[in-house]
Formats: structure tokens, C-alpha cells, sequence
């Protein structure tokens, strides 16, 4: 028998690594690397992975959305993403820069408070 304390911790270690999407010479991809959900980008010949959006804030699992929780749009520059606000589970999409920053939601403050995704 394998120790249980060597099992748990491999168990509290094991990151997740979802929704790779290829644009232009980066992978993005949704881990819980940081302790939350988030979005990250690394160049695909290797290099630094980076952090997209502020760490502060937490994308939905791929899993139990059961839909993709970002769309990255090259042609304007942008990546869709799906947030909602600190846990409300009213998920609304909202656009960041392709290489990093603040949220902005696509639509301001109309759907504020309600679940538009």
C-alpha cells in the first residue's frame, strides 16, 4: 500500500490544463494553476507562460459550464471571455485585450445583476 499522505498531496498538486485554443503563434488555455480558474497564454515554440486576465477574478470551468469559457478573436485583436461577478454564477461575456488586461463587458452595465450566458 502506497502512502496516503504521498496520495493526497499528488491529488493537491494535479493542475487542470483546459480548452486549448491555437491563435496566431500563442496556445491559450483555462488552469487552475493560480488556486482559481483563470485564463493563460504561452508562446507555442515554448517560453513564459502569462497570466491574461487580473488574479483577482475567475473564469467558469469548461466542465461544468459544459461551453467554452473564452473565444480568442485575433482578427480584433480581442479574447471573449466569461466571467461572472466574485461567484454570482450571472455570467457575462466581456472582452480583453489579446495580450492581457481588465475585463470590459461587451455590453456596459445593461445586463448588469442578471445571467445573460
Amino acid at each position: 500500500m502506497s502512502d496516503p499522505r504521498a496520495l493526497v498531496e499528488s491529488l493537491l498538486a494535479a493542475k487542470l490544463y483546459l480548452s486549448p485554443q491555437i491563435a496566431g503563434d500563442k496556445l491559450y488555455f483555462v488552469s487552475n494553476r493560480t488556486g482559481h480558474m483563470s485564463l493563460f497564454a504561452m508562446p507555442l515554440d515554448g517560453g513564459e507562460t502569462v497570466q491574461l486576465v487580473p488574479e483577482d477574478l475567475a473564469l467558469p470551468s469548461p466542465k461544468i459550464m459544459g461551453a467554452e469559457s473564452f473565444s480568442v478573436l485575433p482578427g480584433l485583436g480581442k479574447i471573449l471571455v466569461t466571467i461572472d461577478d466574485h461567484g454570482d454564477e450571472n455570467y457575462q461575456p466581456y472582452f480583453i485585450p489579446i495580450e492581457g488586461g481588465t475585463p470590459e463587458p461587451i455590453w456596459g452595465d445593461r445586463f448588469a445583476g442578471q445571467q445573460v450566458l
